[in-house]
């Protein structure tokens, strides 16, 4: 029995629920960064470790080193002219794209927004009701008119087809030109085959005019396969590719299609 010294590096790839938990420890706003290390060092106590003041010497002080700065205003975000609000300024560093609404006078009246419901807003005044739905897009959006998907899970099947469905629709909502109809059917292959099968897709698109500008991919149920799949995409055989984690192929999580459309709009 081999016995593994703690502390020790770890160069090999972190699991879902490690990543995850080393972004919740990671991704933090600075004020809560700022009392964590207030705490650790209160709970530490340095000054009165005997190692660190007699042994050492060391004296840490009780706060955080005070200095002056400048804060540097966040970038004006430029969208299609077409909605509401063409541009928006990032707060706190971020902003949020979905659905924005904005006031609307009906004879002289503001309606105010009462409730959300399925990301549209209602607005009630007095007997008028009226909806309102402002989508936000990208300026200058990119176009995508050959693709396909890839689905390598084997927990997925009709969800696949209407996963694409509904990223494609946010694709065009957010001012990209999108061919609804894939190139290759979508279909299921097979994840202990995925340099094969890659390569047999993109044997079928080498035609002119059906070569892939975009290759959708839900990555098998075992993670690990990411990188091996950017690889042979990306240098070997020159596609373009956009990677999804299986659970979300059935959700409906409208923020996630927006983020995805984001990517997808910068890689064409």
């Amino acid at each position: 029995l081999s016995r593994i010294v703690e502390g020790q590096r770890y160069t090999k790839r972190l699991n879902e629920r490690q990543v995850t938990a080393l972004l919740r420890a990671t991704c933090q706003r600075p004020r809560d960064r700022e009392a964590n290390i207030q705490t650790m060092a209160r709970k530490n106590a340095y000054n009165k470790d005997t190692l660190v003041n007699k042994e050492f010497g060391i004296q840490v002080a009780d706060g955080l080193t005070s200095f002056d700065a400048r804060i540097l205003p966040a970038p004006m975000l430029k969208y299609h002219e077409s909605g509401r609000e063409a541009s928006v300024n990032p707060d706190f560093g971020q902003w949020n794209m979905i659905n924005k609404v904005f006031g609307l006078y009906v004879l002289g009246v503001q309606l105010n927004p009462l409730c959300l419901q399925n990301g549209k807003h209602f607005f009630v005044h007095t007997e008028l009701f009226c909806v309102i739905l402002v989508v936000q897009k990208m300026f200058n959006g990119g176009t995508v008119q050959v693709w396909t998907c890839m689905n390598f899970s084997t927990c997925l099947n009709q969800d696949v087809s209407r996963f694409c469905q509904r990223l494609v629709d946010m694709c065009k909502k957010k001012g990209m030109v999108f061919n609804p109809q894939p190139v290759i059917p979508i279909s299921s292959y097979n994840p202990n085959q995925i340099e094969k099968e890659l390569v047999d897709v993109h044997s079928k698109t080498t035609q002119p005019g059906k070569q892939l500008q975009l290759l959708i991919i839900i990555l098998p149920d075992v993670s690990r396969s990411y990188g091996r799949i950017k690889r042979v995409c990306e240098t070997e055989l020159g596609i373009v590719s956009q990677c999804c984690q299986p659970k979300h192929a059935s959700s409906r999580n409208m923020q996630y299609f927006e983020n995805v459309a984001l990517k997808i709009n910068v890689k064409v």
